[in-house]
């Protein structure tokens, strides 16, 4: 009767430990997984962010059906995807859409003002909201510095990514 029970007990404990080992390394390639498909996401919002950016700049002067749908389209990508931009390409992007489409306000208020000293103001600051607009395709790019930076390197368990994948890092 006593080695049955014992040996129920290990049987118990081997069941629990494999189970334990399983899950242990099962766990960790899921969420090996899950990372690089949120980089390969990231990456993808990151090019398609840089891209609109550039739109929108090269969309500044132009007449407001076609400036609108640029700006529509930005708008609507950034709600979708803000996510899985960083913090400071995130906010870069929201403030040079709103200069983008707020533009040609600024040109206006600079044309309509007829205070030496305040147009000269006036065309600092829409000139500021125009540079906002162009630089965030810099924010951008240098978003892709990740690379060379180590910031790949915050994933758990000692693991970097690699051109060839997940490995553990060699300390």
């Amino acid at each position: 009767m006593l080695v049955a029970i014992v040996t129920g007990l290990f049987v118990l404990l081997g069941v629990w430990l494999g189970a334990f080992l399983a899950e242990k390394r099962y766990g960790t390639d899921r969420k090996d997984k899950f990372a690089l498909v949120a980089l390969d996401k990231k990456l993808e919002v990151h090019q398609k962010a840089f891209l609109l950016s550039r739109r929108m700049f090269f969309a500044i002067h132009n007449p407001d059906d076609e400036k609108y749908k640029v700006g529509q389209e930005a708008f609507e990508f950034w709600e979708e995807n803000c996510l899985f931009m960083s913090n400071e390409v995130r906010n870069e992007f929201i403030n040079a859409y709103w200069n983008f489409m707020n533009y040609k306000i600024y040109v206006e208020v600079w044309k309509s003002s007829s205070n030496p000293k305040e147009k000269k103001s006036k065309f600092y600051e829409m000139n500021e909201k125009f540079e906002q607009v162009k630089n965030v395709q810099k924010v951008i790019e240098k978003s892709f510095d990740f690379m060379d930076t180590g910031a790949l390197d915050e994933f758990p368990d000692g693991k970097k990514v690699t051109a060839i994948g997940i490995e553990a890092r060699k300390n």
